[in-house]
């Protein structure tokens, strides 16, 4: 019920006079709703969302990011490996921006790529990201390879 009132209340605030907004503002709204929407894997929903903060605001915090993961779980995998490296170029220091592209690697069965990226996620924040491959359904392709067990499981 949460979830569904801070969809009703975004939802609301974007359609009441757009045109007195702010395009950042508009923008950081479809950025919430679409970042709420993933959060629940709405994905199709989500990423009609961050589209649309996109075109209002190509530099908003996380939005690369954002579309890279949208179309990661849509399984467009061209489209999510460009966002995410767009979104690297902006923020070289996050792990999660490593972490999602050793995602896609995983999906790709790219396992060097994927092992890679793990490190880079790994030098940045050691802690969250072995906390979160241990669940990680995407590597679900690696998860038994010698080289994720001793990465993850050391």
């Amino acid at each position: 019920i949460l979830f569904e009132k801070s969809v009703q209340i975004m939802e609301f605030i974007i359609e009441i006079k757009p045109e007195i907004l702010s395009k950042r503002f508009r923008a950081g709204i479809y950025s919430a709703l679409g970042f709420t929407l993933l959060s629940v894997n709405k994905n199709d929903k989500a990423l009609i969302n961050l589209e649309k903060s996109f075109l209002l605001n190509p530099k908003g915090e996380g939005i690369n990011l954002g579309l890279g993961v949208s179309y990661l779980r849509i399984n467009e995998f061209n489209k999510a490996e460009y966002y995410i490296r767009k979104e690297i170029l902006t923020k070289s220091n996050n792990y999660y921006n490593y972490y999602t592209f050793a995602c896609l690697y995983s999906k790709k069965n790219n396992l060097k790529l994927a092992i890679e990226n793990l490190k880079k996620s790994l030098s940045l924040d050691k802690e969250k990201t072995i906390e979160y491959s241990k669940i990680e359904p995407y590597f679900f392709n690696i998860k038994n390879s010698k080289e994720f067990k001793e990465l993850i499981y050391k």
